[in-house]
């Protein structure tokens, strides 16, 4: 949900106030967010719903940086190289995604049964 907002409003930030301001907000978003859904581990009345805001403000600067930091990217780029920038940023985020699925799934092999269930 964050995500879908997050993008629709990267444009109209990022010429209203300027691409690397809006960069700058993007960490501030993701950095908060990351915050309150780290509160939900922590023995609160609410933990789900704390996740829930959290996740939906790490959407809100995802959403904005995706679309953000592809223009700047390009912006800055030279005419000769600006396509294999733009493929690099793509891969990059692509493996930064697949790290993260094998940095969640390793821990998932190696589980070991609990031998005290109680």
């Amino acid at each position: 949900m964050g995500s879908i907002f997050g993008s629709t409003m990267s444009g109209y930030a990022a010429d209203r106030y300027g691409r690397r301001i809006v960069c700058v907000g993007v960490g501030f978003f993701i950095l908060v967010g990351s915050a309150i859904s780290s509160l939900s581990l922590v023995q609160i009345k609410v933990p789900l719903l704390t996740l829930f805001i959290g996740r939906i403000i790490v959407g809100l600067g995802a959403g904005m940086g995706y679309s953000v930091v592809y223009t700047i990217s390009a912006e800055l780029s030279a005419p000769w190289c600006r396509g294999r920038i733009q493929t690099l940023v793509q891969v990059f985020t692509t493996l930064g995604i697949l790290t993260g699925y094998l940095i969640n799934w390793v821990p998932e092999i190696h589980k070991h049964p609990n031998p005290n269930p109680n």
